[in-house]
């Protein structure tokens, strides 16, 4: 039994709010699309119940996320169901919980789970049944609101290996959170802990907004995939939310021989979380975005592509992927044409300048929309940030 909350508008988690669909659904080069188990527990002193969700590990709005939920009373199996994605109709963008619910003056707790999908929120409750001797799924029966304010923490445990380098994150959540606090990573080389510190989220300068004591880390992603050389490294991304909206960074940690320590290069997306691809086609990953710095507070903006370089740090490789640009050039296009939004036309004509196409690119601005006020600001907007 499933209840459609009230407030699932007012809710919708920025994970989807911040889904990046890069040039509409019709830019679609090569996505790598790594997949990540997280482990989430609640437990008293005689029932344990365990969430684990399998995911895409970055793409927050196409995530295709199941889950499995699995009771234990007094050490023994005592229930359990799944939550699994349909694809165009039952999109699961997230789940949250396990959580235990006193219920009144019950011995029993209820478990609560909470489903998002795109546009609602459904709350699961199991209640254990004296006849059965397990938790059997029934109508929700517990305000939200009181469900929240219960004191249970809810435990979350992520994991990523290559060869023997192995990073573990552990975090502490409420039931109401999507992030979490107490966030620390671990990484280890064999036996040897070669890093095992708390997360802390890298803070935009100059706003103290910007501070989110319930940060989302979404990680860790183990790879030999983002250095050129093949070393492995740990890409850590961290969400904040900042008004309404979640704000990404990525931190990526790497060994540095010299130092013989572990190092962080962090770098921020704004909106504009990045989506990974395998654009050279090389089996090495390129960080696909667009220029929020152009098109903010919206969405979208020209293409970027960035790629690990000199100075061990992200580096933009835009120009390097004509091709690209063109394509997603040609995807802005088509979805102004739908949407006639700033963001598509600011996507459109900035490839165009990318392709150093300028003169075309003003052309097309001012055939595109004819007020000259707005077309005067997207004007400045673009030699401010150097594409004219």
């Amino acid at each position: 039994m499933k209840r459609l909350l009230a407030l699932s508008l007012a809710l919708i988690s920025a994970q989807a709010a911040q889904a990046m669909t890069i040039g509409g659904a019709t830019y679609n080069p090569n996505w790598v699309l790594p997949t990540q188990k997280r482990i989430f527990t609640a437990a008293d002193s005689k029932v344990k119940a365990k969430l684990t969700i399998t995911r895409n590990i970055f793409d927050e709005g196409n995530a295709r996320t199941s889950g499995k939920l699995t009771i234990v009373r007094n050490g023994k199996f005592s229930g359990s169901d799944s939550y699994v994605s349909i694809k165009g109709k039952a999109d699961i963008v997230n789940i949250n919980g396990p959580m235990l619910a006193a219920i009144g003056d019950q011995d029993e707790p209820a478990v609560e789970v909470r489903k998002q999908c795109y546009q609602e929120l459904y709350n699961y409750e199991y209640a254990y049944d004296d006849r059965t001797k397990r938790y059997e799924k029934r109508e929700p029966s517990i305000d939200l609101g009181d469900i929240a304010s219960q004191p249970t923490i809810i435990y979350g445990n992520s994991f990523g290996t290559v060869g023997n380098t192995r990073a573990a994150l552990h975090w502490r959540q409420k039931y109401n959170e999507f992030g979490g606090s107490d966030i620390k990573l671990v990484i280890k080389k064999g036996k040897r802990v070669l890093y095992s510190e708390a997360v802390e989220p890298p803070q935009i300068a100059g706003s103290e907004e910007r501070k989110d004591n319930t940060p989302e880390c979404f990680g860790p992603f183990v790879t030999t995939r983002i250095d050129p050389a093949g070393k492995v490294m740990t890409d850590l991304r961290v969400t904040r939310i900042v008004g309404h909206a979640r704000v990404g960074a990525e931190m990526i940690y790497y060994y540095d021989r010299a130092a013989h320590k572990m190092k962080i290069s962090t770098h921020e997306w704004g909106l504009n979380s990045p989506r990974l691809a395998d654009l050279s086609g090389d089996g090495k990953i390129e960080y696909v975005t667009e220029d929020w710095e152009l098109s903010k507070p919206d969405m979208g903006g020209p293409i970027q592509i960035w790629r690990w370089g000199k100075g061990n740090k992200l580096v933009n490789v835009t120009k390097q992927f004509p091709g690209e640009i063109e394509r997603h050039m040609n995807a802005c296009l088509k979805q102004w044409k739908i949407d006639h939004t700033r963001s598509s036309v600011l996507g459109y004509v900035g490839d165009l300048c990318l392709l150093n196409r300028k003169n075309t690119a003003m052309k097309e601005l001012h055939r595109l929309n004819s007020d000259t006020e707005t077309n005067d600001k997207i004007t400045a907007q673009l030699k401010a940030a150097h594409y004219l």
